[in-house]
C-alpha cells in the first residue's frame, strides 16, 4: 500500500502544510563512493550495533565531517542507488531536508541492521552532494496494527533503530500535516470510505489488474 495509498496521502498532508514536495529519485549515490566516507559510515555501522550505541544524530554529523575534508571533485557524477535503498518521500521547508522510506509495520528479524545502514548511507550520499545541508532521514511505519505499543511489539526486530528514528502512526503523519491526532483522522475516513458499496471494488482495481483471477 506504500506506493497506492500511503505515499499519495503523505505528500497531500506535507503540501497542506507548507512543505515543497520534492522529486525522491533526487539523493543518489556518489561514483565512486569515497573510501574516507565508506569506512566512516562502516565504523559508525557496527558502533550503533553495540551495547553503547551512538545516536543517528551523532552520526549524521561526524558524516559530515568526513564529507567536509573530501574532496568532491573526484567524485565523478552520482548514480541511482541499488534497489530498495532509494528514497519514498523527500519534503523541504526552509533550508531543511527530510527523506523517508516508508516500510511494513511487521518488519522481518534483522531487518533494523538494513534499515540502519540505509539512513547512514543516505547521510553519506547528501553531505557528498552538499555538506551543509541540513538533511534528516527517517525510517516510518504508516500505522500501528497491534492493541500493544508498537515499539513493545517491533522494537527488537529495528533495532539498533530508535523512536527518535523510526517514526509509527502519529509521529509520522503529525510531522506531515502539522496537526495532532492525524492517523485517527486518516482512520477514520477508511472506516467512512468502507461503508460506501463500491469502495472495496475501486481497491480490488487498484491492487488487481482486470484479468486478475483471483
Amino acid at each position: 500500500m506504500g506506493t497506492t495509498v500511503w505515499e499519495p496521502i503523505a505528500r497531500i498532508l506535507a503540501a497542506s502544510n507548507g512543505f515543497s514536495v520534492c522529486d525522491p529519485k533526487q539523493l543518489l549515490k556518489p561514483n565512486p563512493y569515497p573510501q574516507a566516507i565508506q569506512h566512516k559510515v562502516s565504523d559508525l555501522e557496527e558502533q550503533r550495533k553495540s551495547s553503547s550505541g551512538i545516536s543517528l544524530v551523532a552520526c549524521r554529523e561526524e558524516i559530515r565531517q568526513v564529507a567536509l575534508q573530501i574532496d568532491r571533485s573526484q567524485i565523478q557524477n552520482f548514480v541511482k542507488p541499488s534497489a530498495g535503498r532509494g528514497v519514498d518521500l523527500y519534503f523541504t521547508k526552509g533550508d531543511r531536508e527530510y527523506a523517508f522510506d516508508l516500510k511494513t509495520n511487521q518488519p522481518n528479524r534483522g531487518d533494523g541492521a538494513k534499515f540502519n545502514r540505509q539512513l547512514l548511507d543516505w547521510y553519506a550520499y547528501r553531505f557528498c552532494q552538499n555538506p551543509e545541508s541540513q538533511f534528516e532521514a527517517r525510517i516510518a511505519f504508516p500505522f500501528n496494527p497491534y492493541e500493544k505499543d508498537w515499539w513493545e511489539q517491533q522494537g527488537k526486530r529495528v533495532s539498533p533503530l530508535t523512536p527518535a528514528e523510526a517514526w509509527v502512526e502519529d509521529k509520522f503523519w503529525d510531522f506531515c500535516s502539522g496537526e495532532e491526532g492525524t492517523w485517527q483522522q486518516i482512520e477514520n475516513i477508511f472506516i467512512e470510505l468502507g461503508q460506501e458499496e463500491n469502495f472495496s471494488r475501486e481497491f480490488r482495481d487498484i491492487f488487481y489488474s482486470q484479468d486478475d483471477p483471483n
